[in-house]
């Protein structure tokens, strides 16, 4: 990403109040091709609007120079999500490591504590259609 790119997206954080970008999926592992999304994950003090969300990927398909931009508000994602972002991510922009850290623990937390009420549910639907 050259200079220009990485002004802009921190001229994006900071008017939109938020703390953490991270680029995950495809692009961030490096198996891409012409026809891949960029996925983005964003946290911020607050949860971002439907309308905020979209001048944010409108903003970054612009910096990207690629119309196929998918928002992630952290905040709002669920668990096996968040463990996905967290698996394979690379920082755009931060305002403290701190906050990465603490958000890929939670996620992680969040995931292990989601994953045996999933394993519940799965159990009782695999009896359900036995019977």
């Amino acid at each position: 990403m050259d200079k220009r790119s990485k002004k802009d997206i921190v001229q994006l954080a900071q008017r939109y109040g938020i703390k953490l970008i991270v680029l995950f999926g495809s692009m961030a592992v490096g198996i891409h091709d012409k026809e891949s999304d960029i996925d983005i994950g964003v946290y911020g003090d607050k949860l971002l609007t439907e309308i905020d969300l979209v001048n944010i990927s409108t903003e970054l398909s612009r910096i990207f120079n690629n119309n196929r931009v998918d928002i992630v508000d952290i905040k709002r994602a669920p668990a096996l999500l968040k463990k996905e972002i967290f698996k394979n991510f690379k920082v755009l922009f931060e305002v403290d490591p701190k906050i990465k850290y603490q958000l890929e623990l939670y996620a992680e937390a969040e995931f292990e504590e989601l994953s045996s009420l999933y394993e519940i549910k799965r159990t009782q639907l695999v009896e359900f259609v036995n019977d």
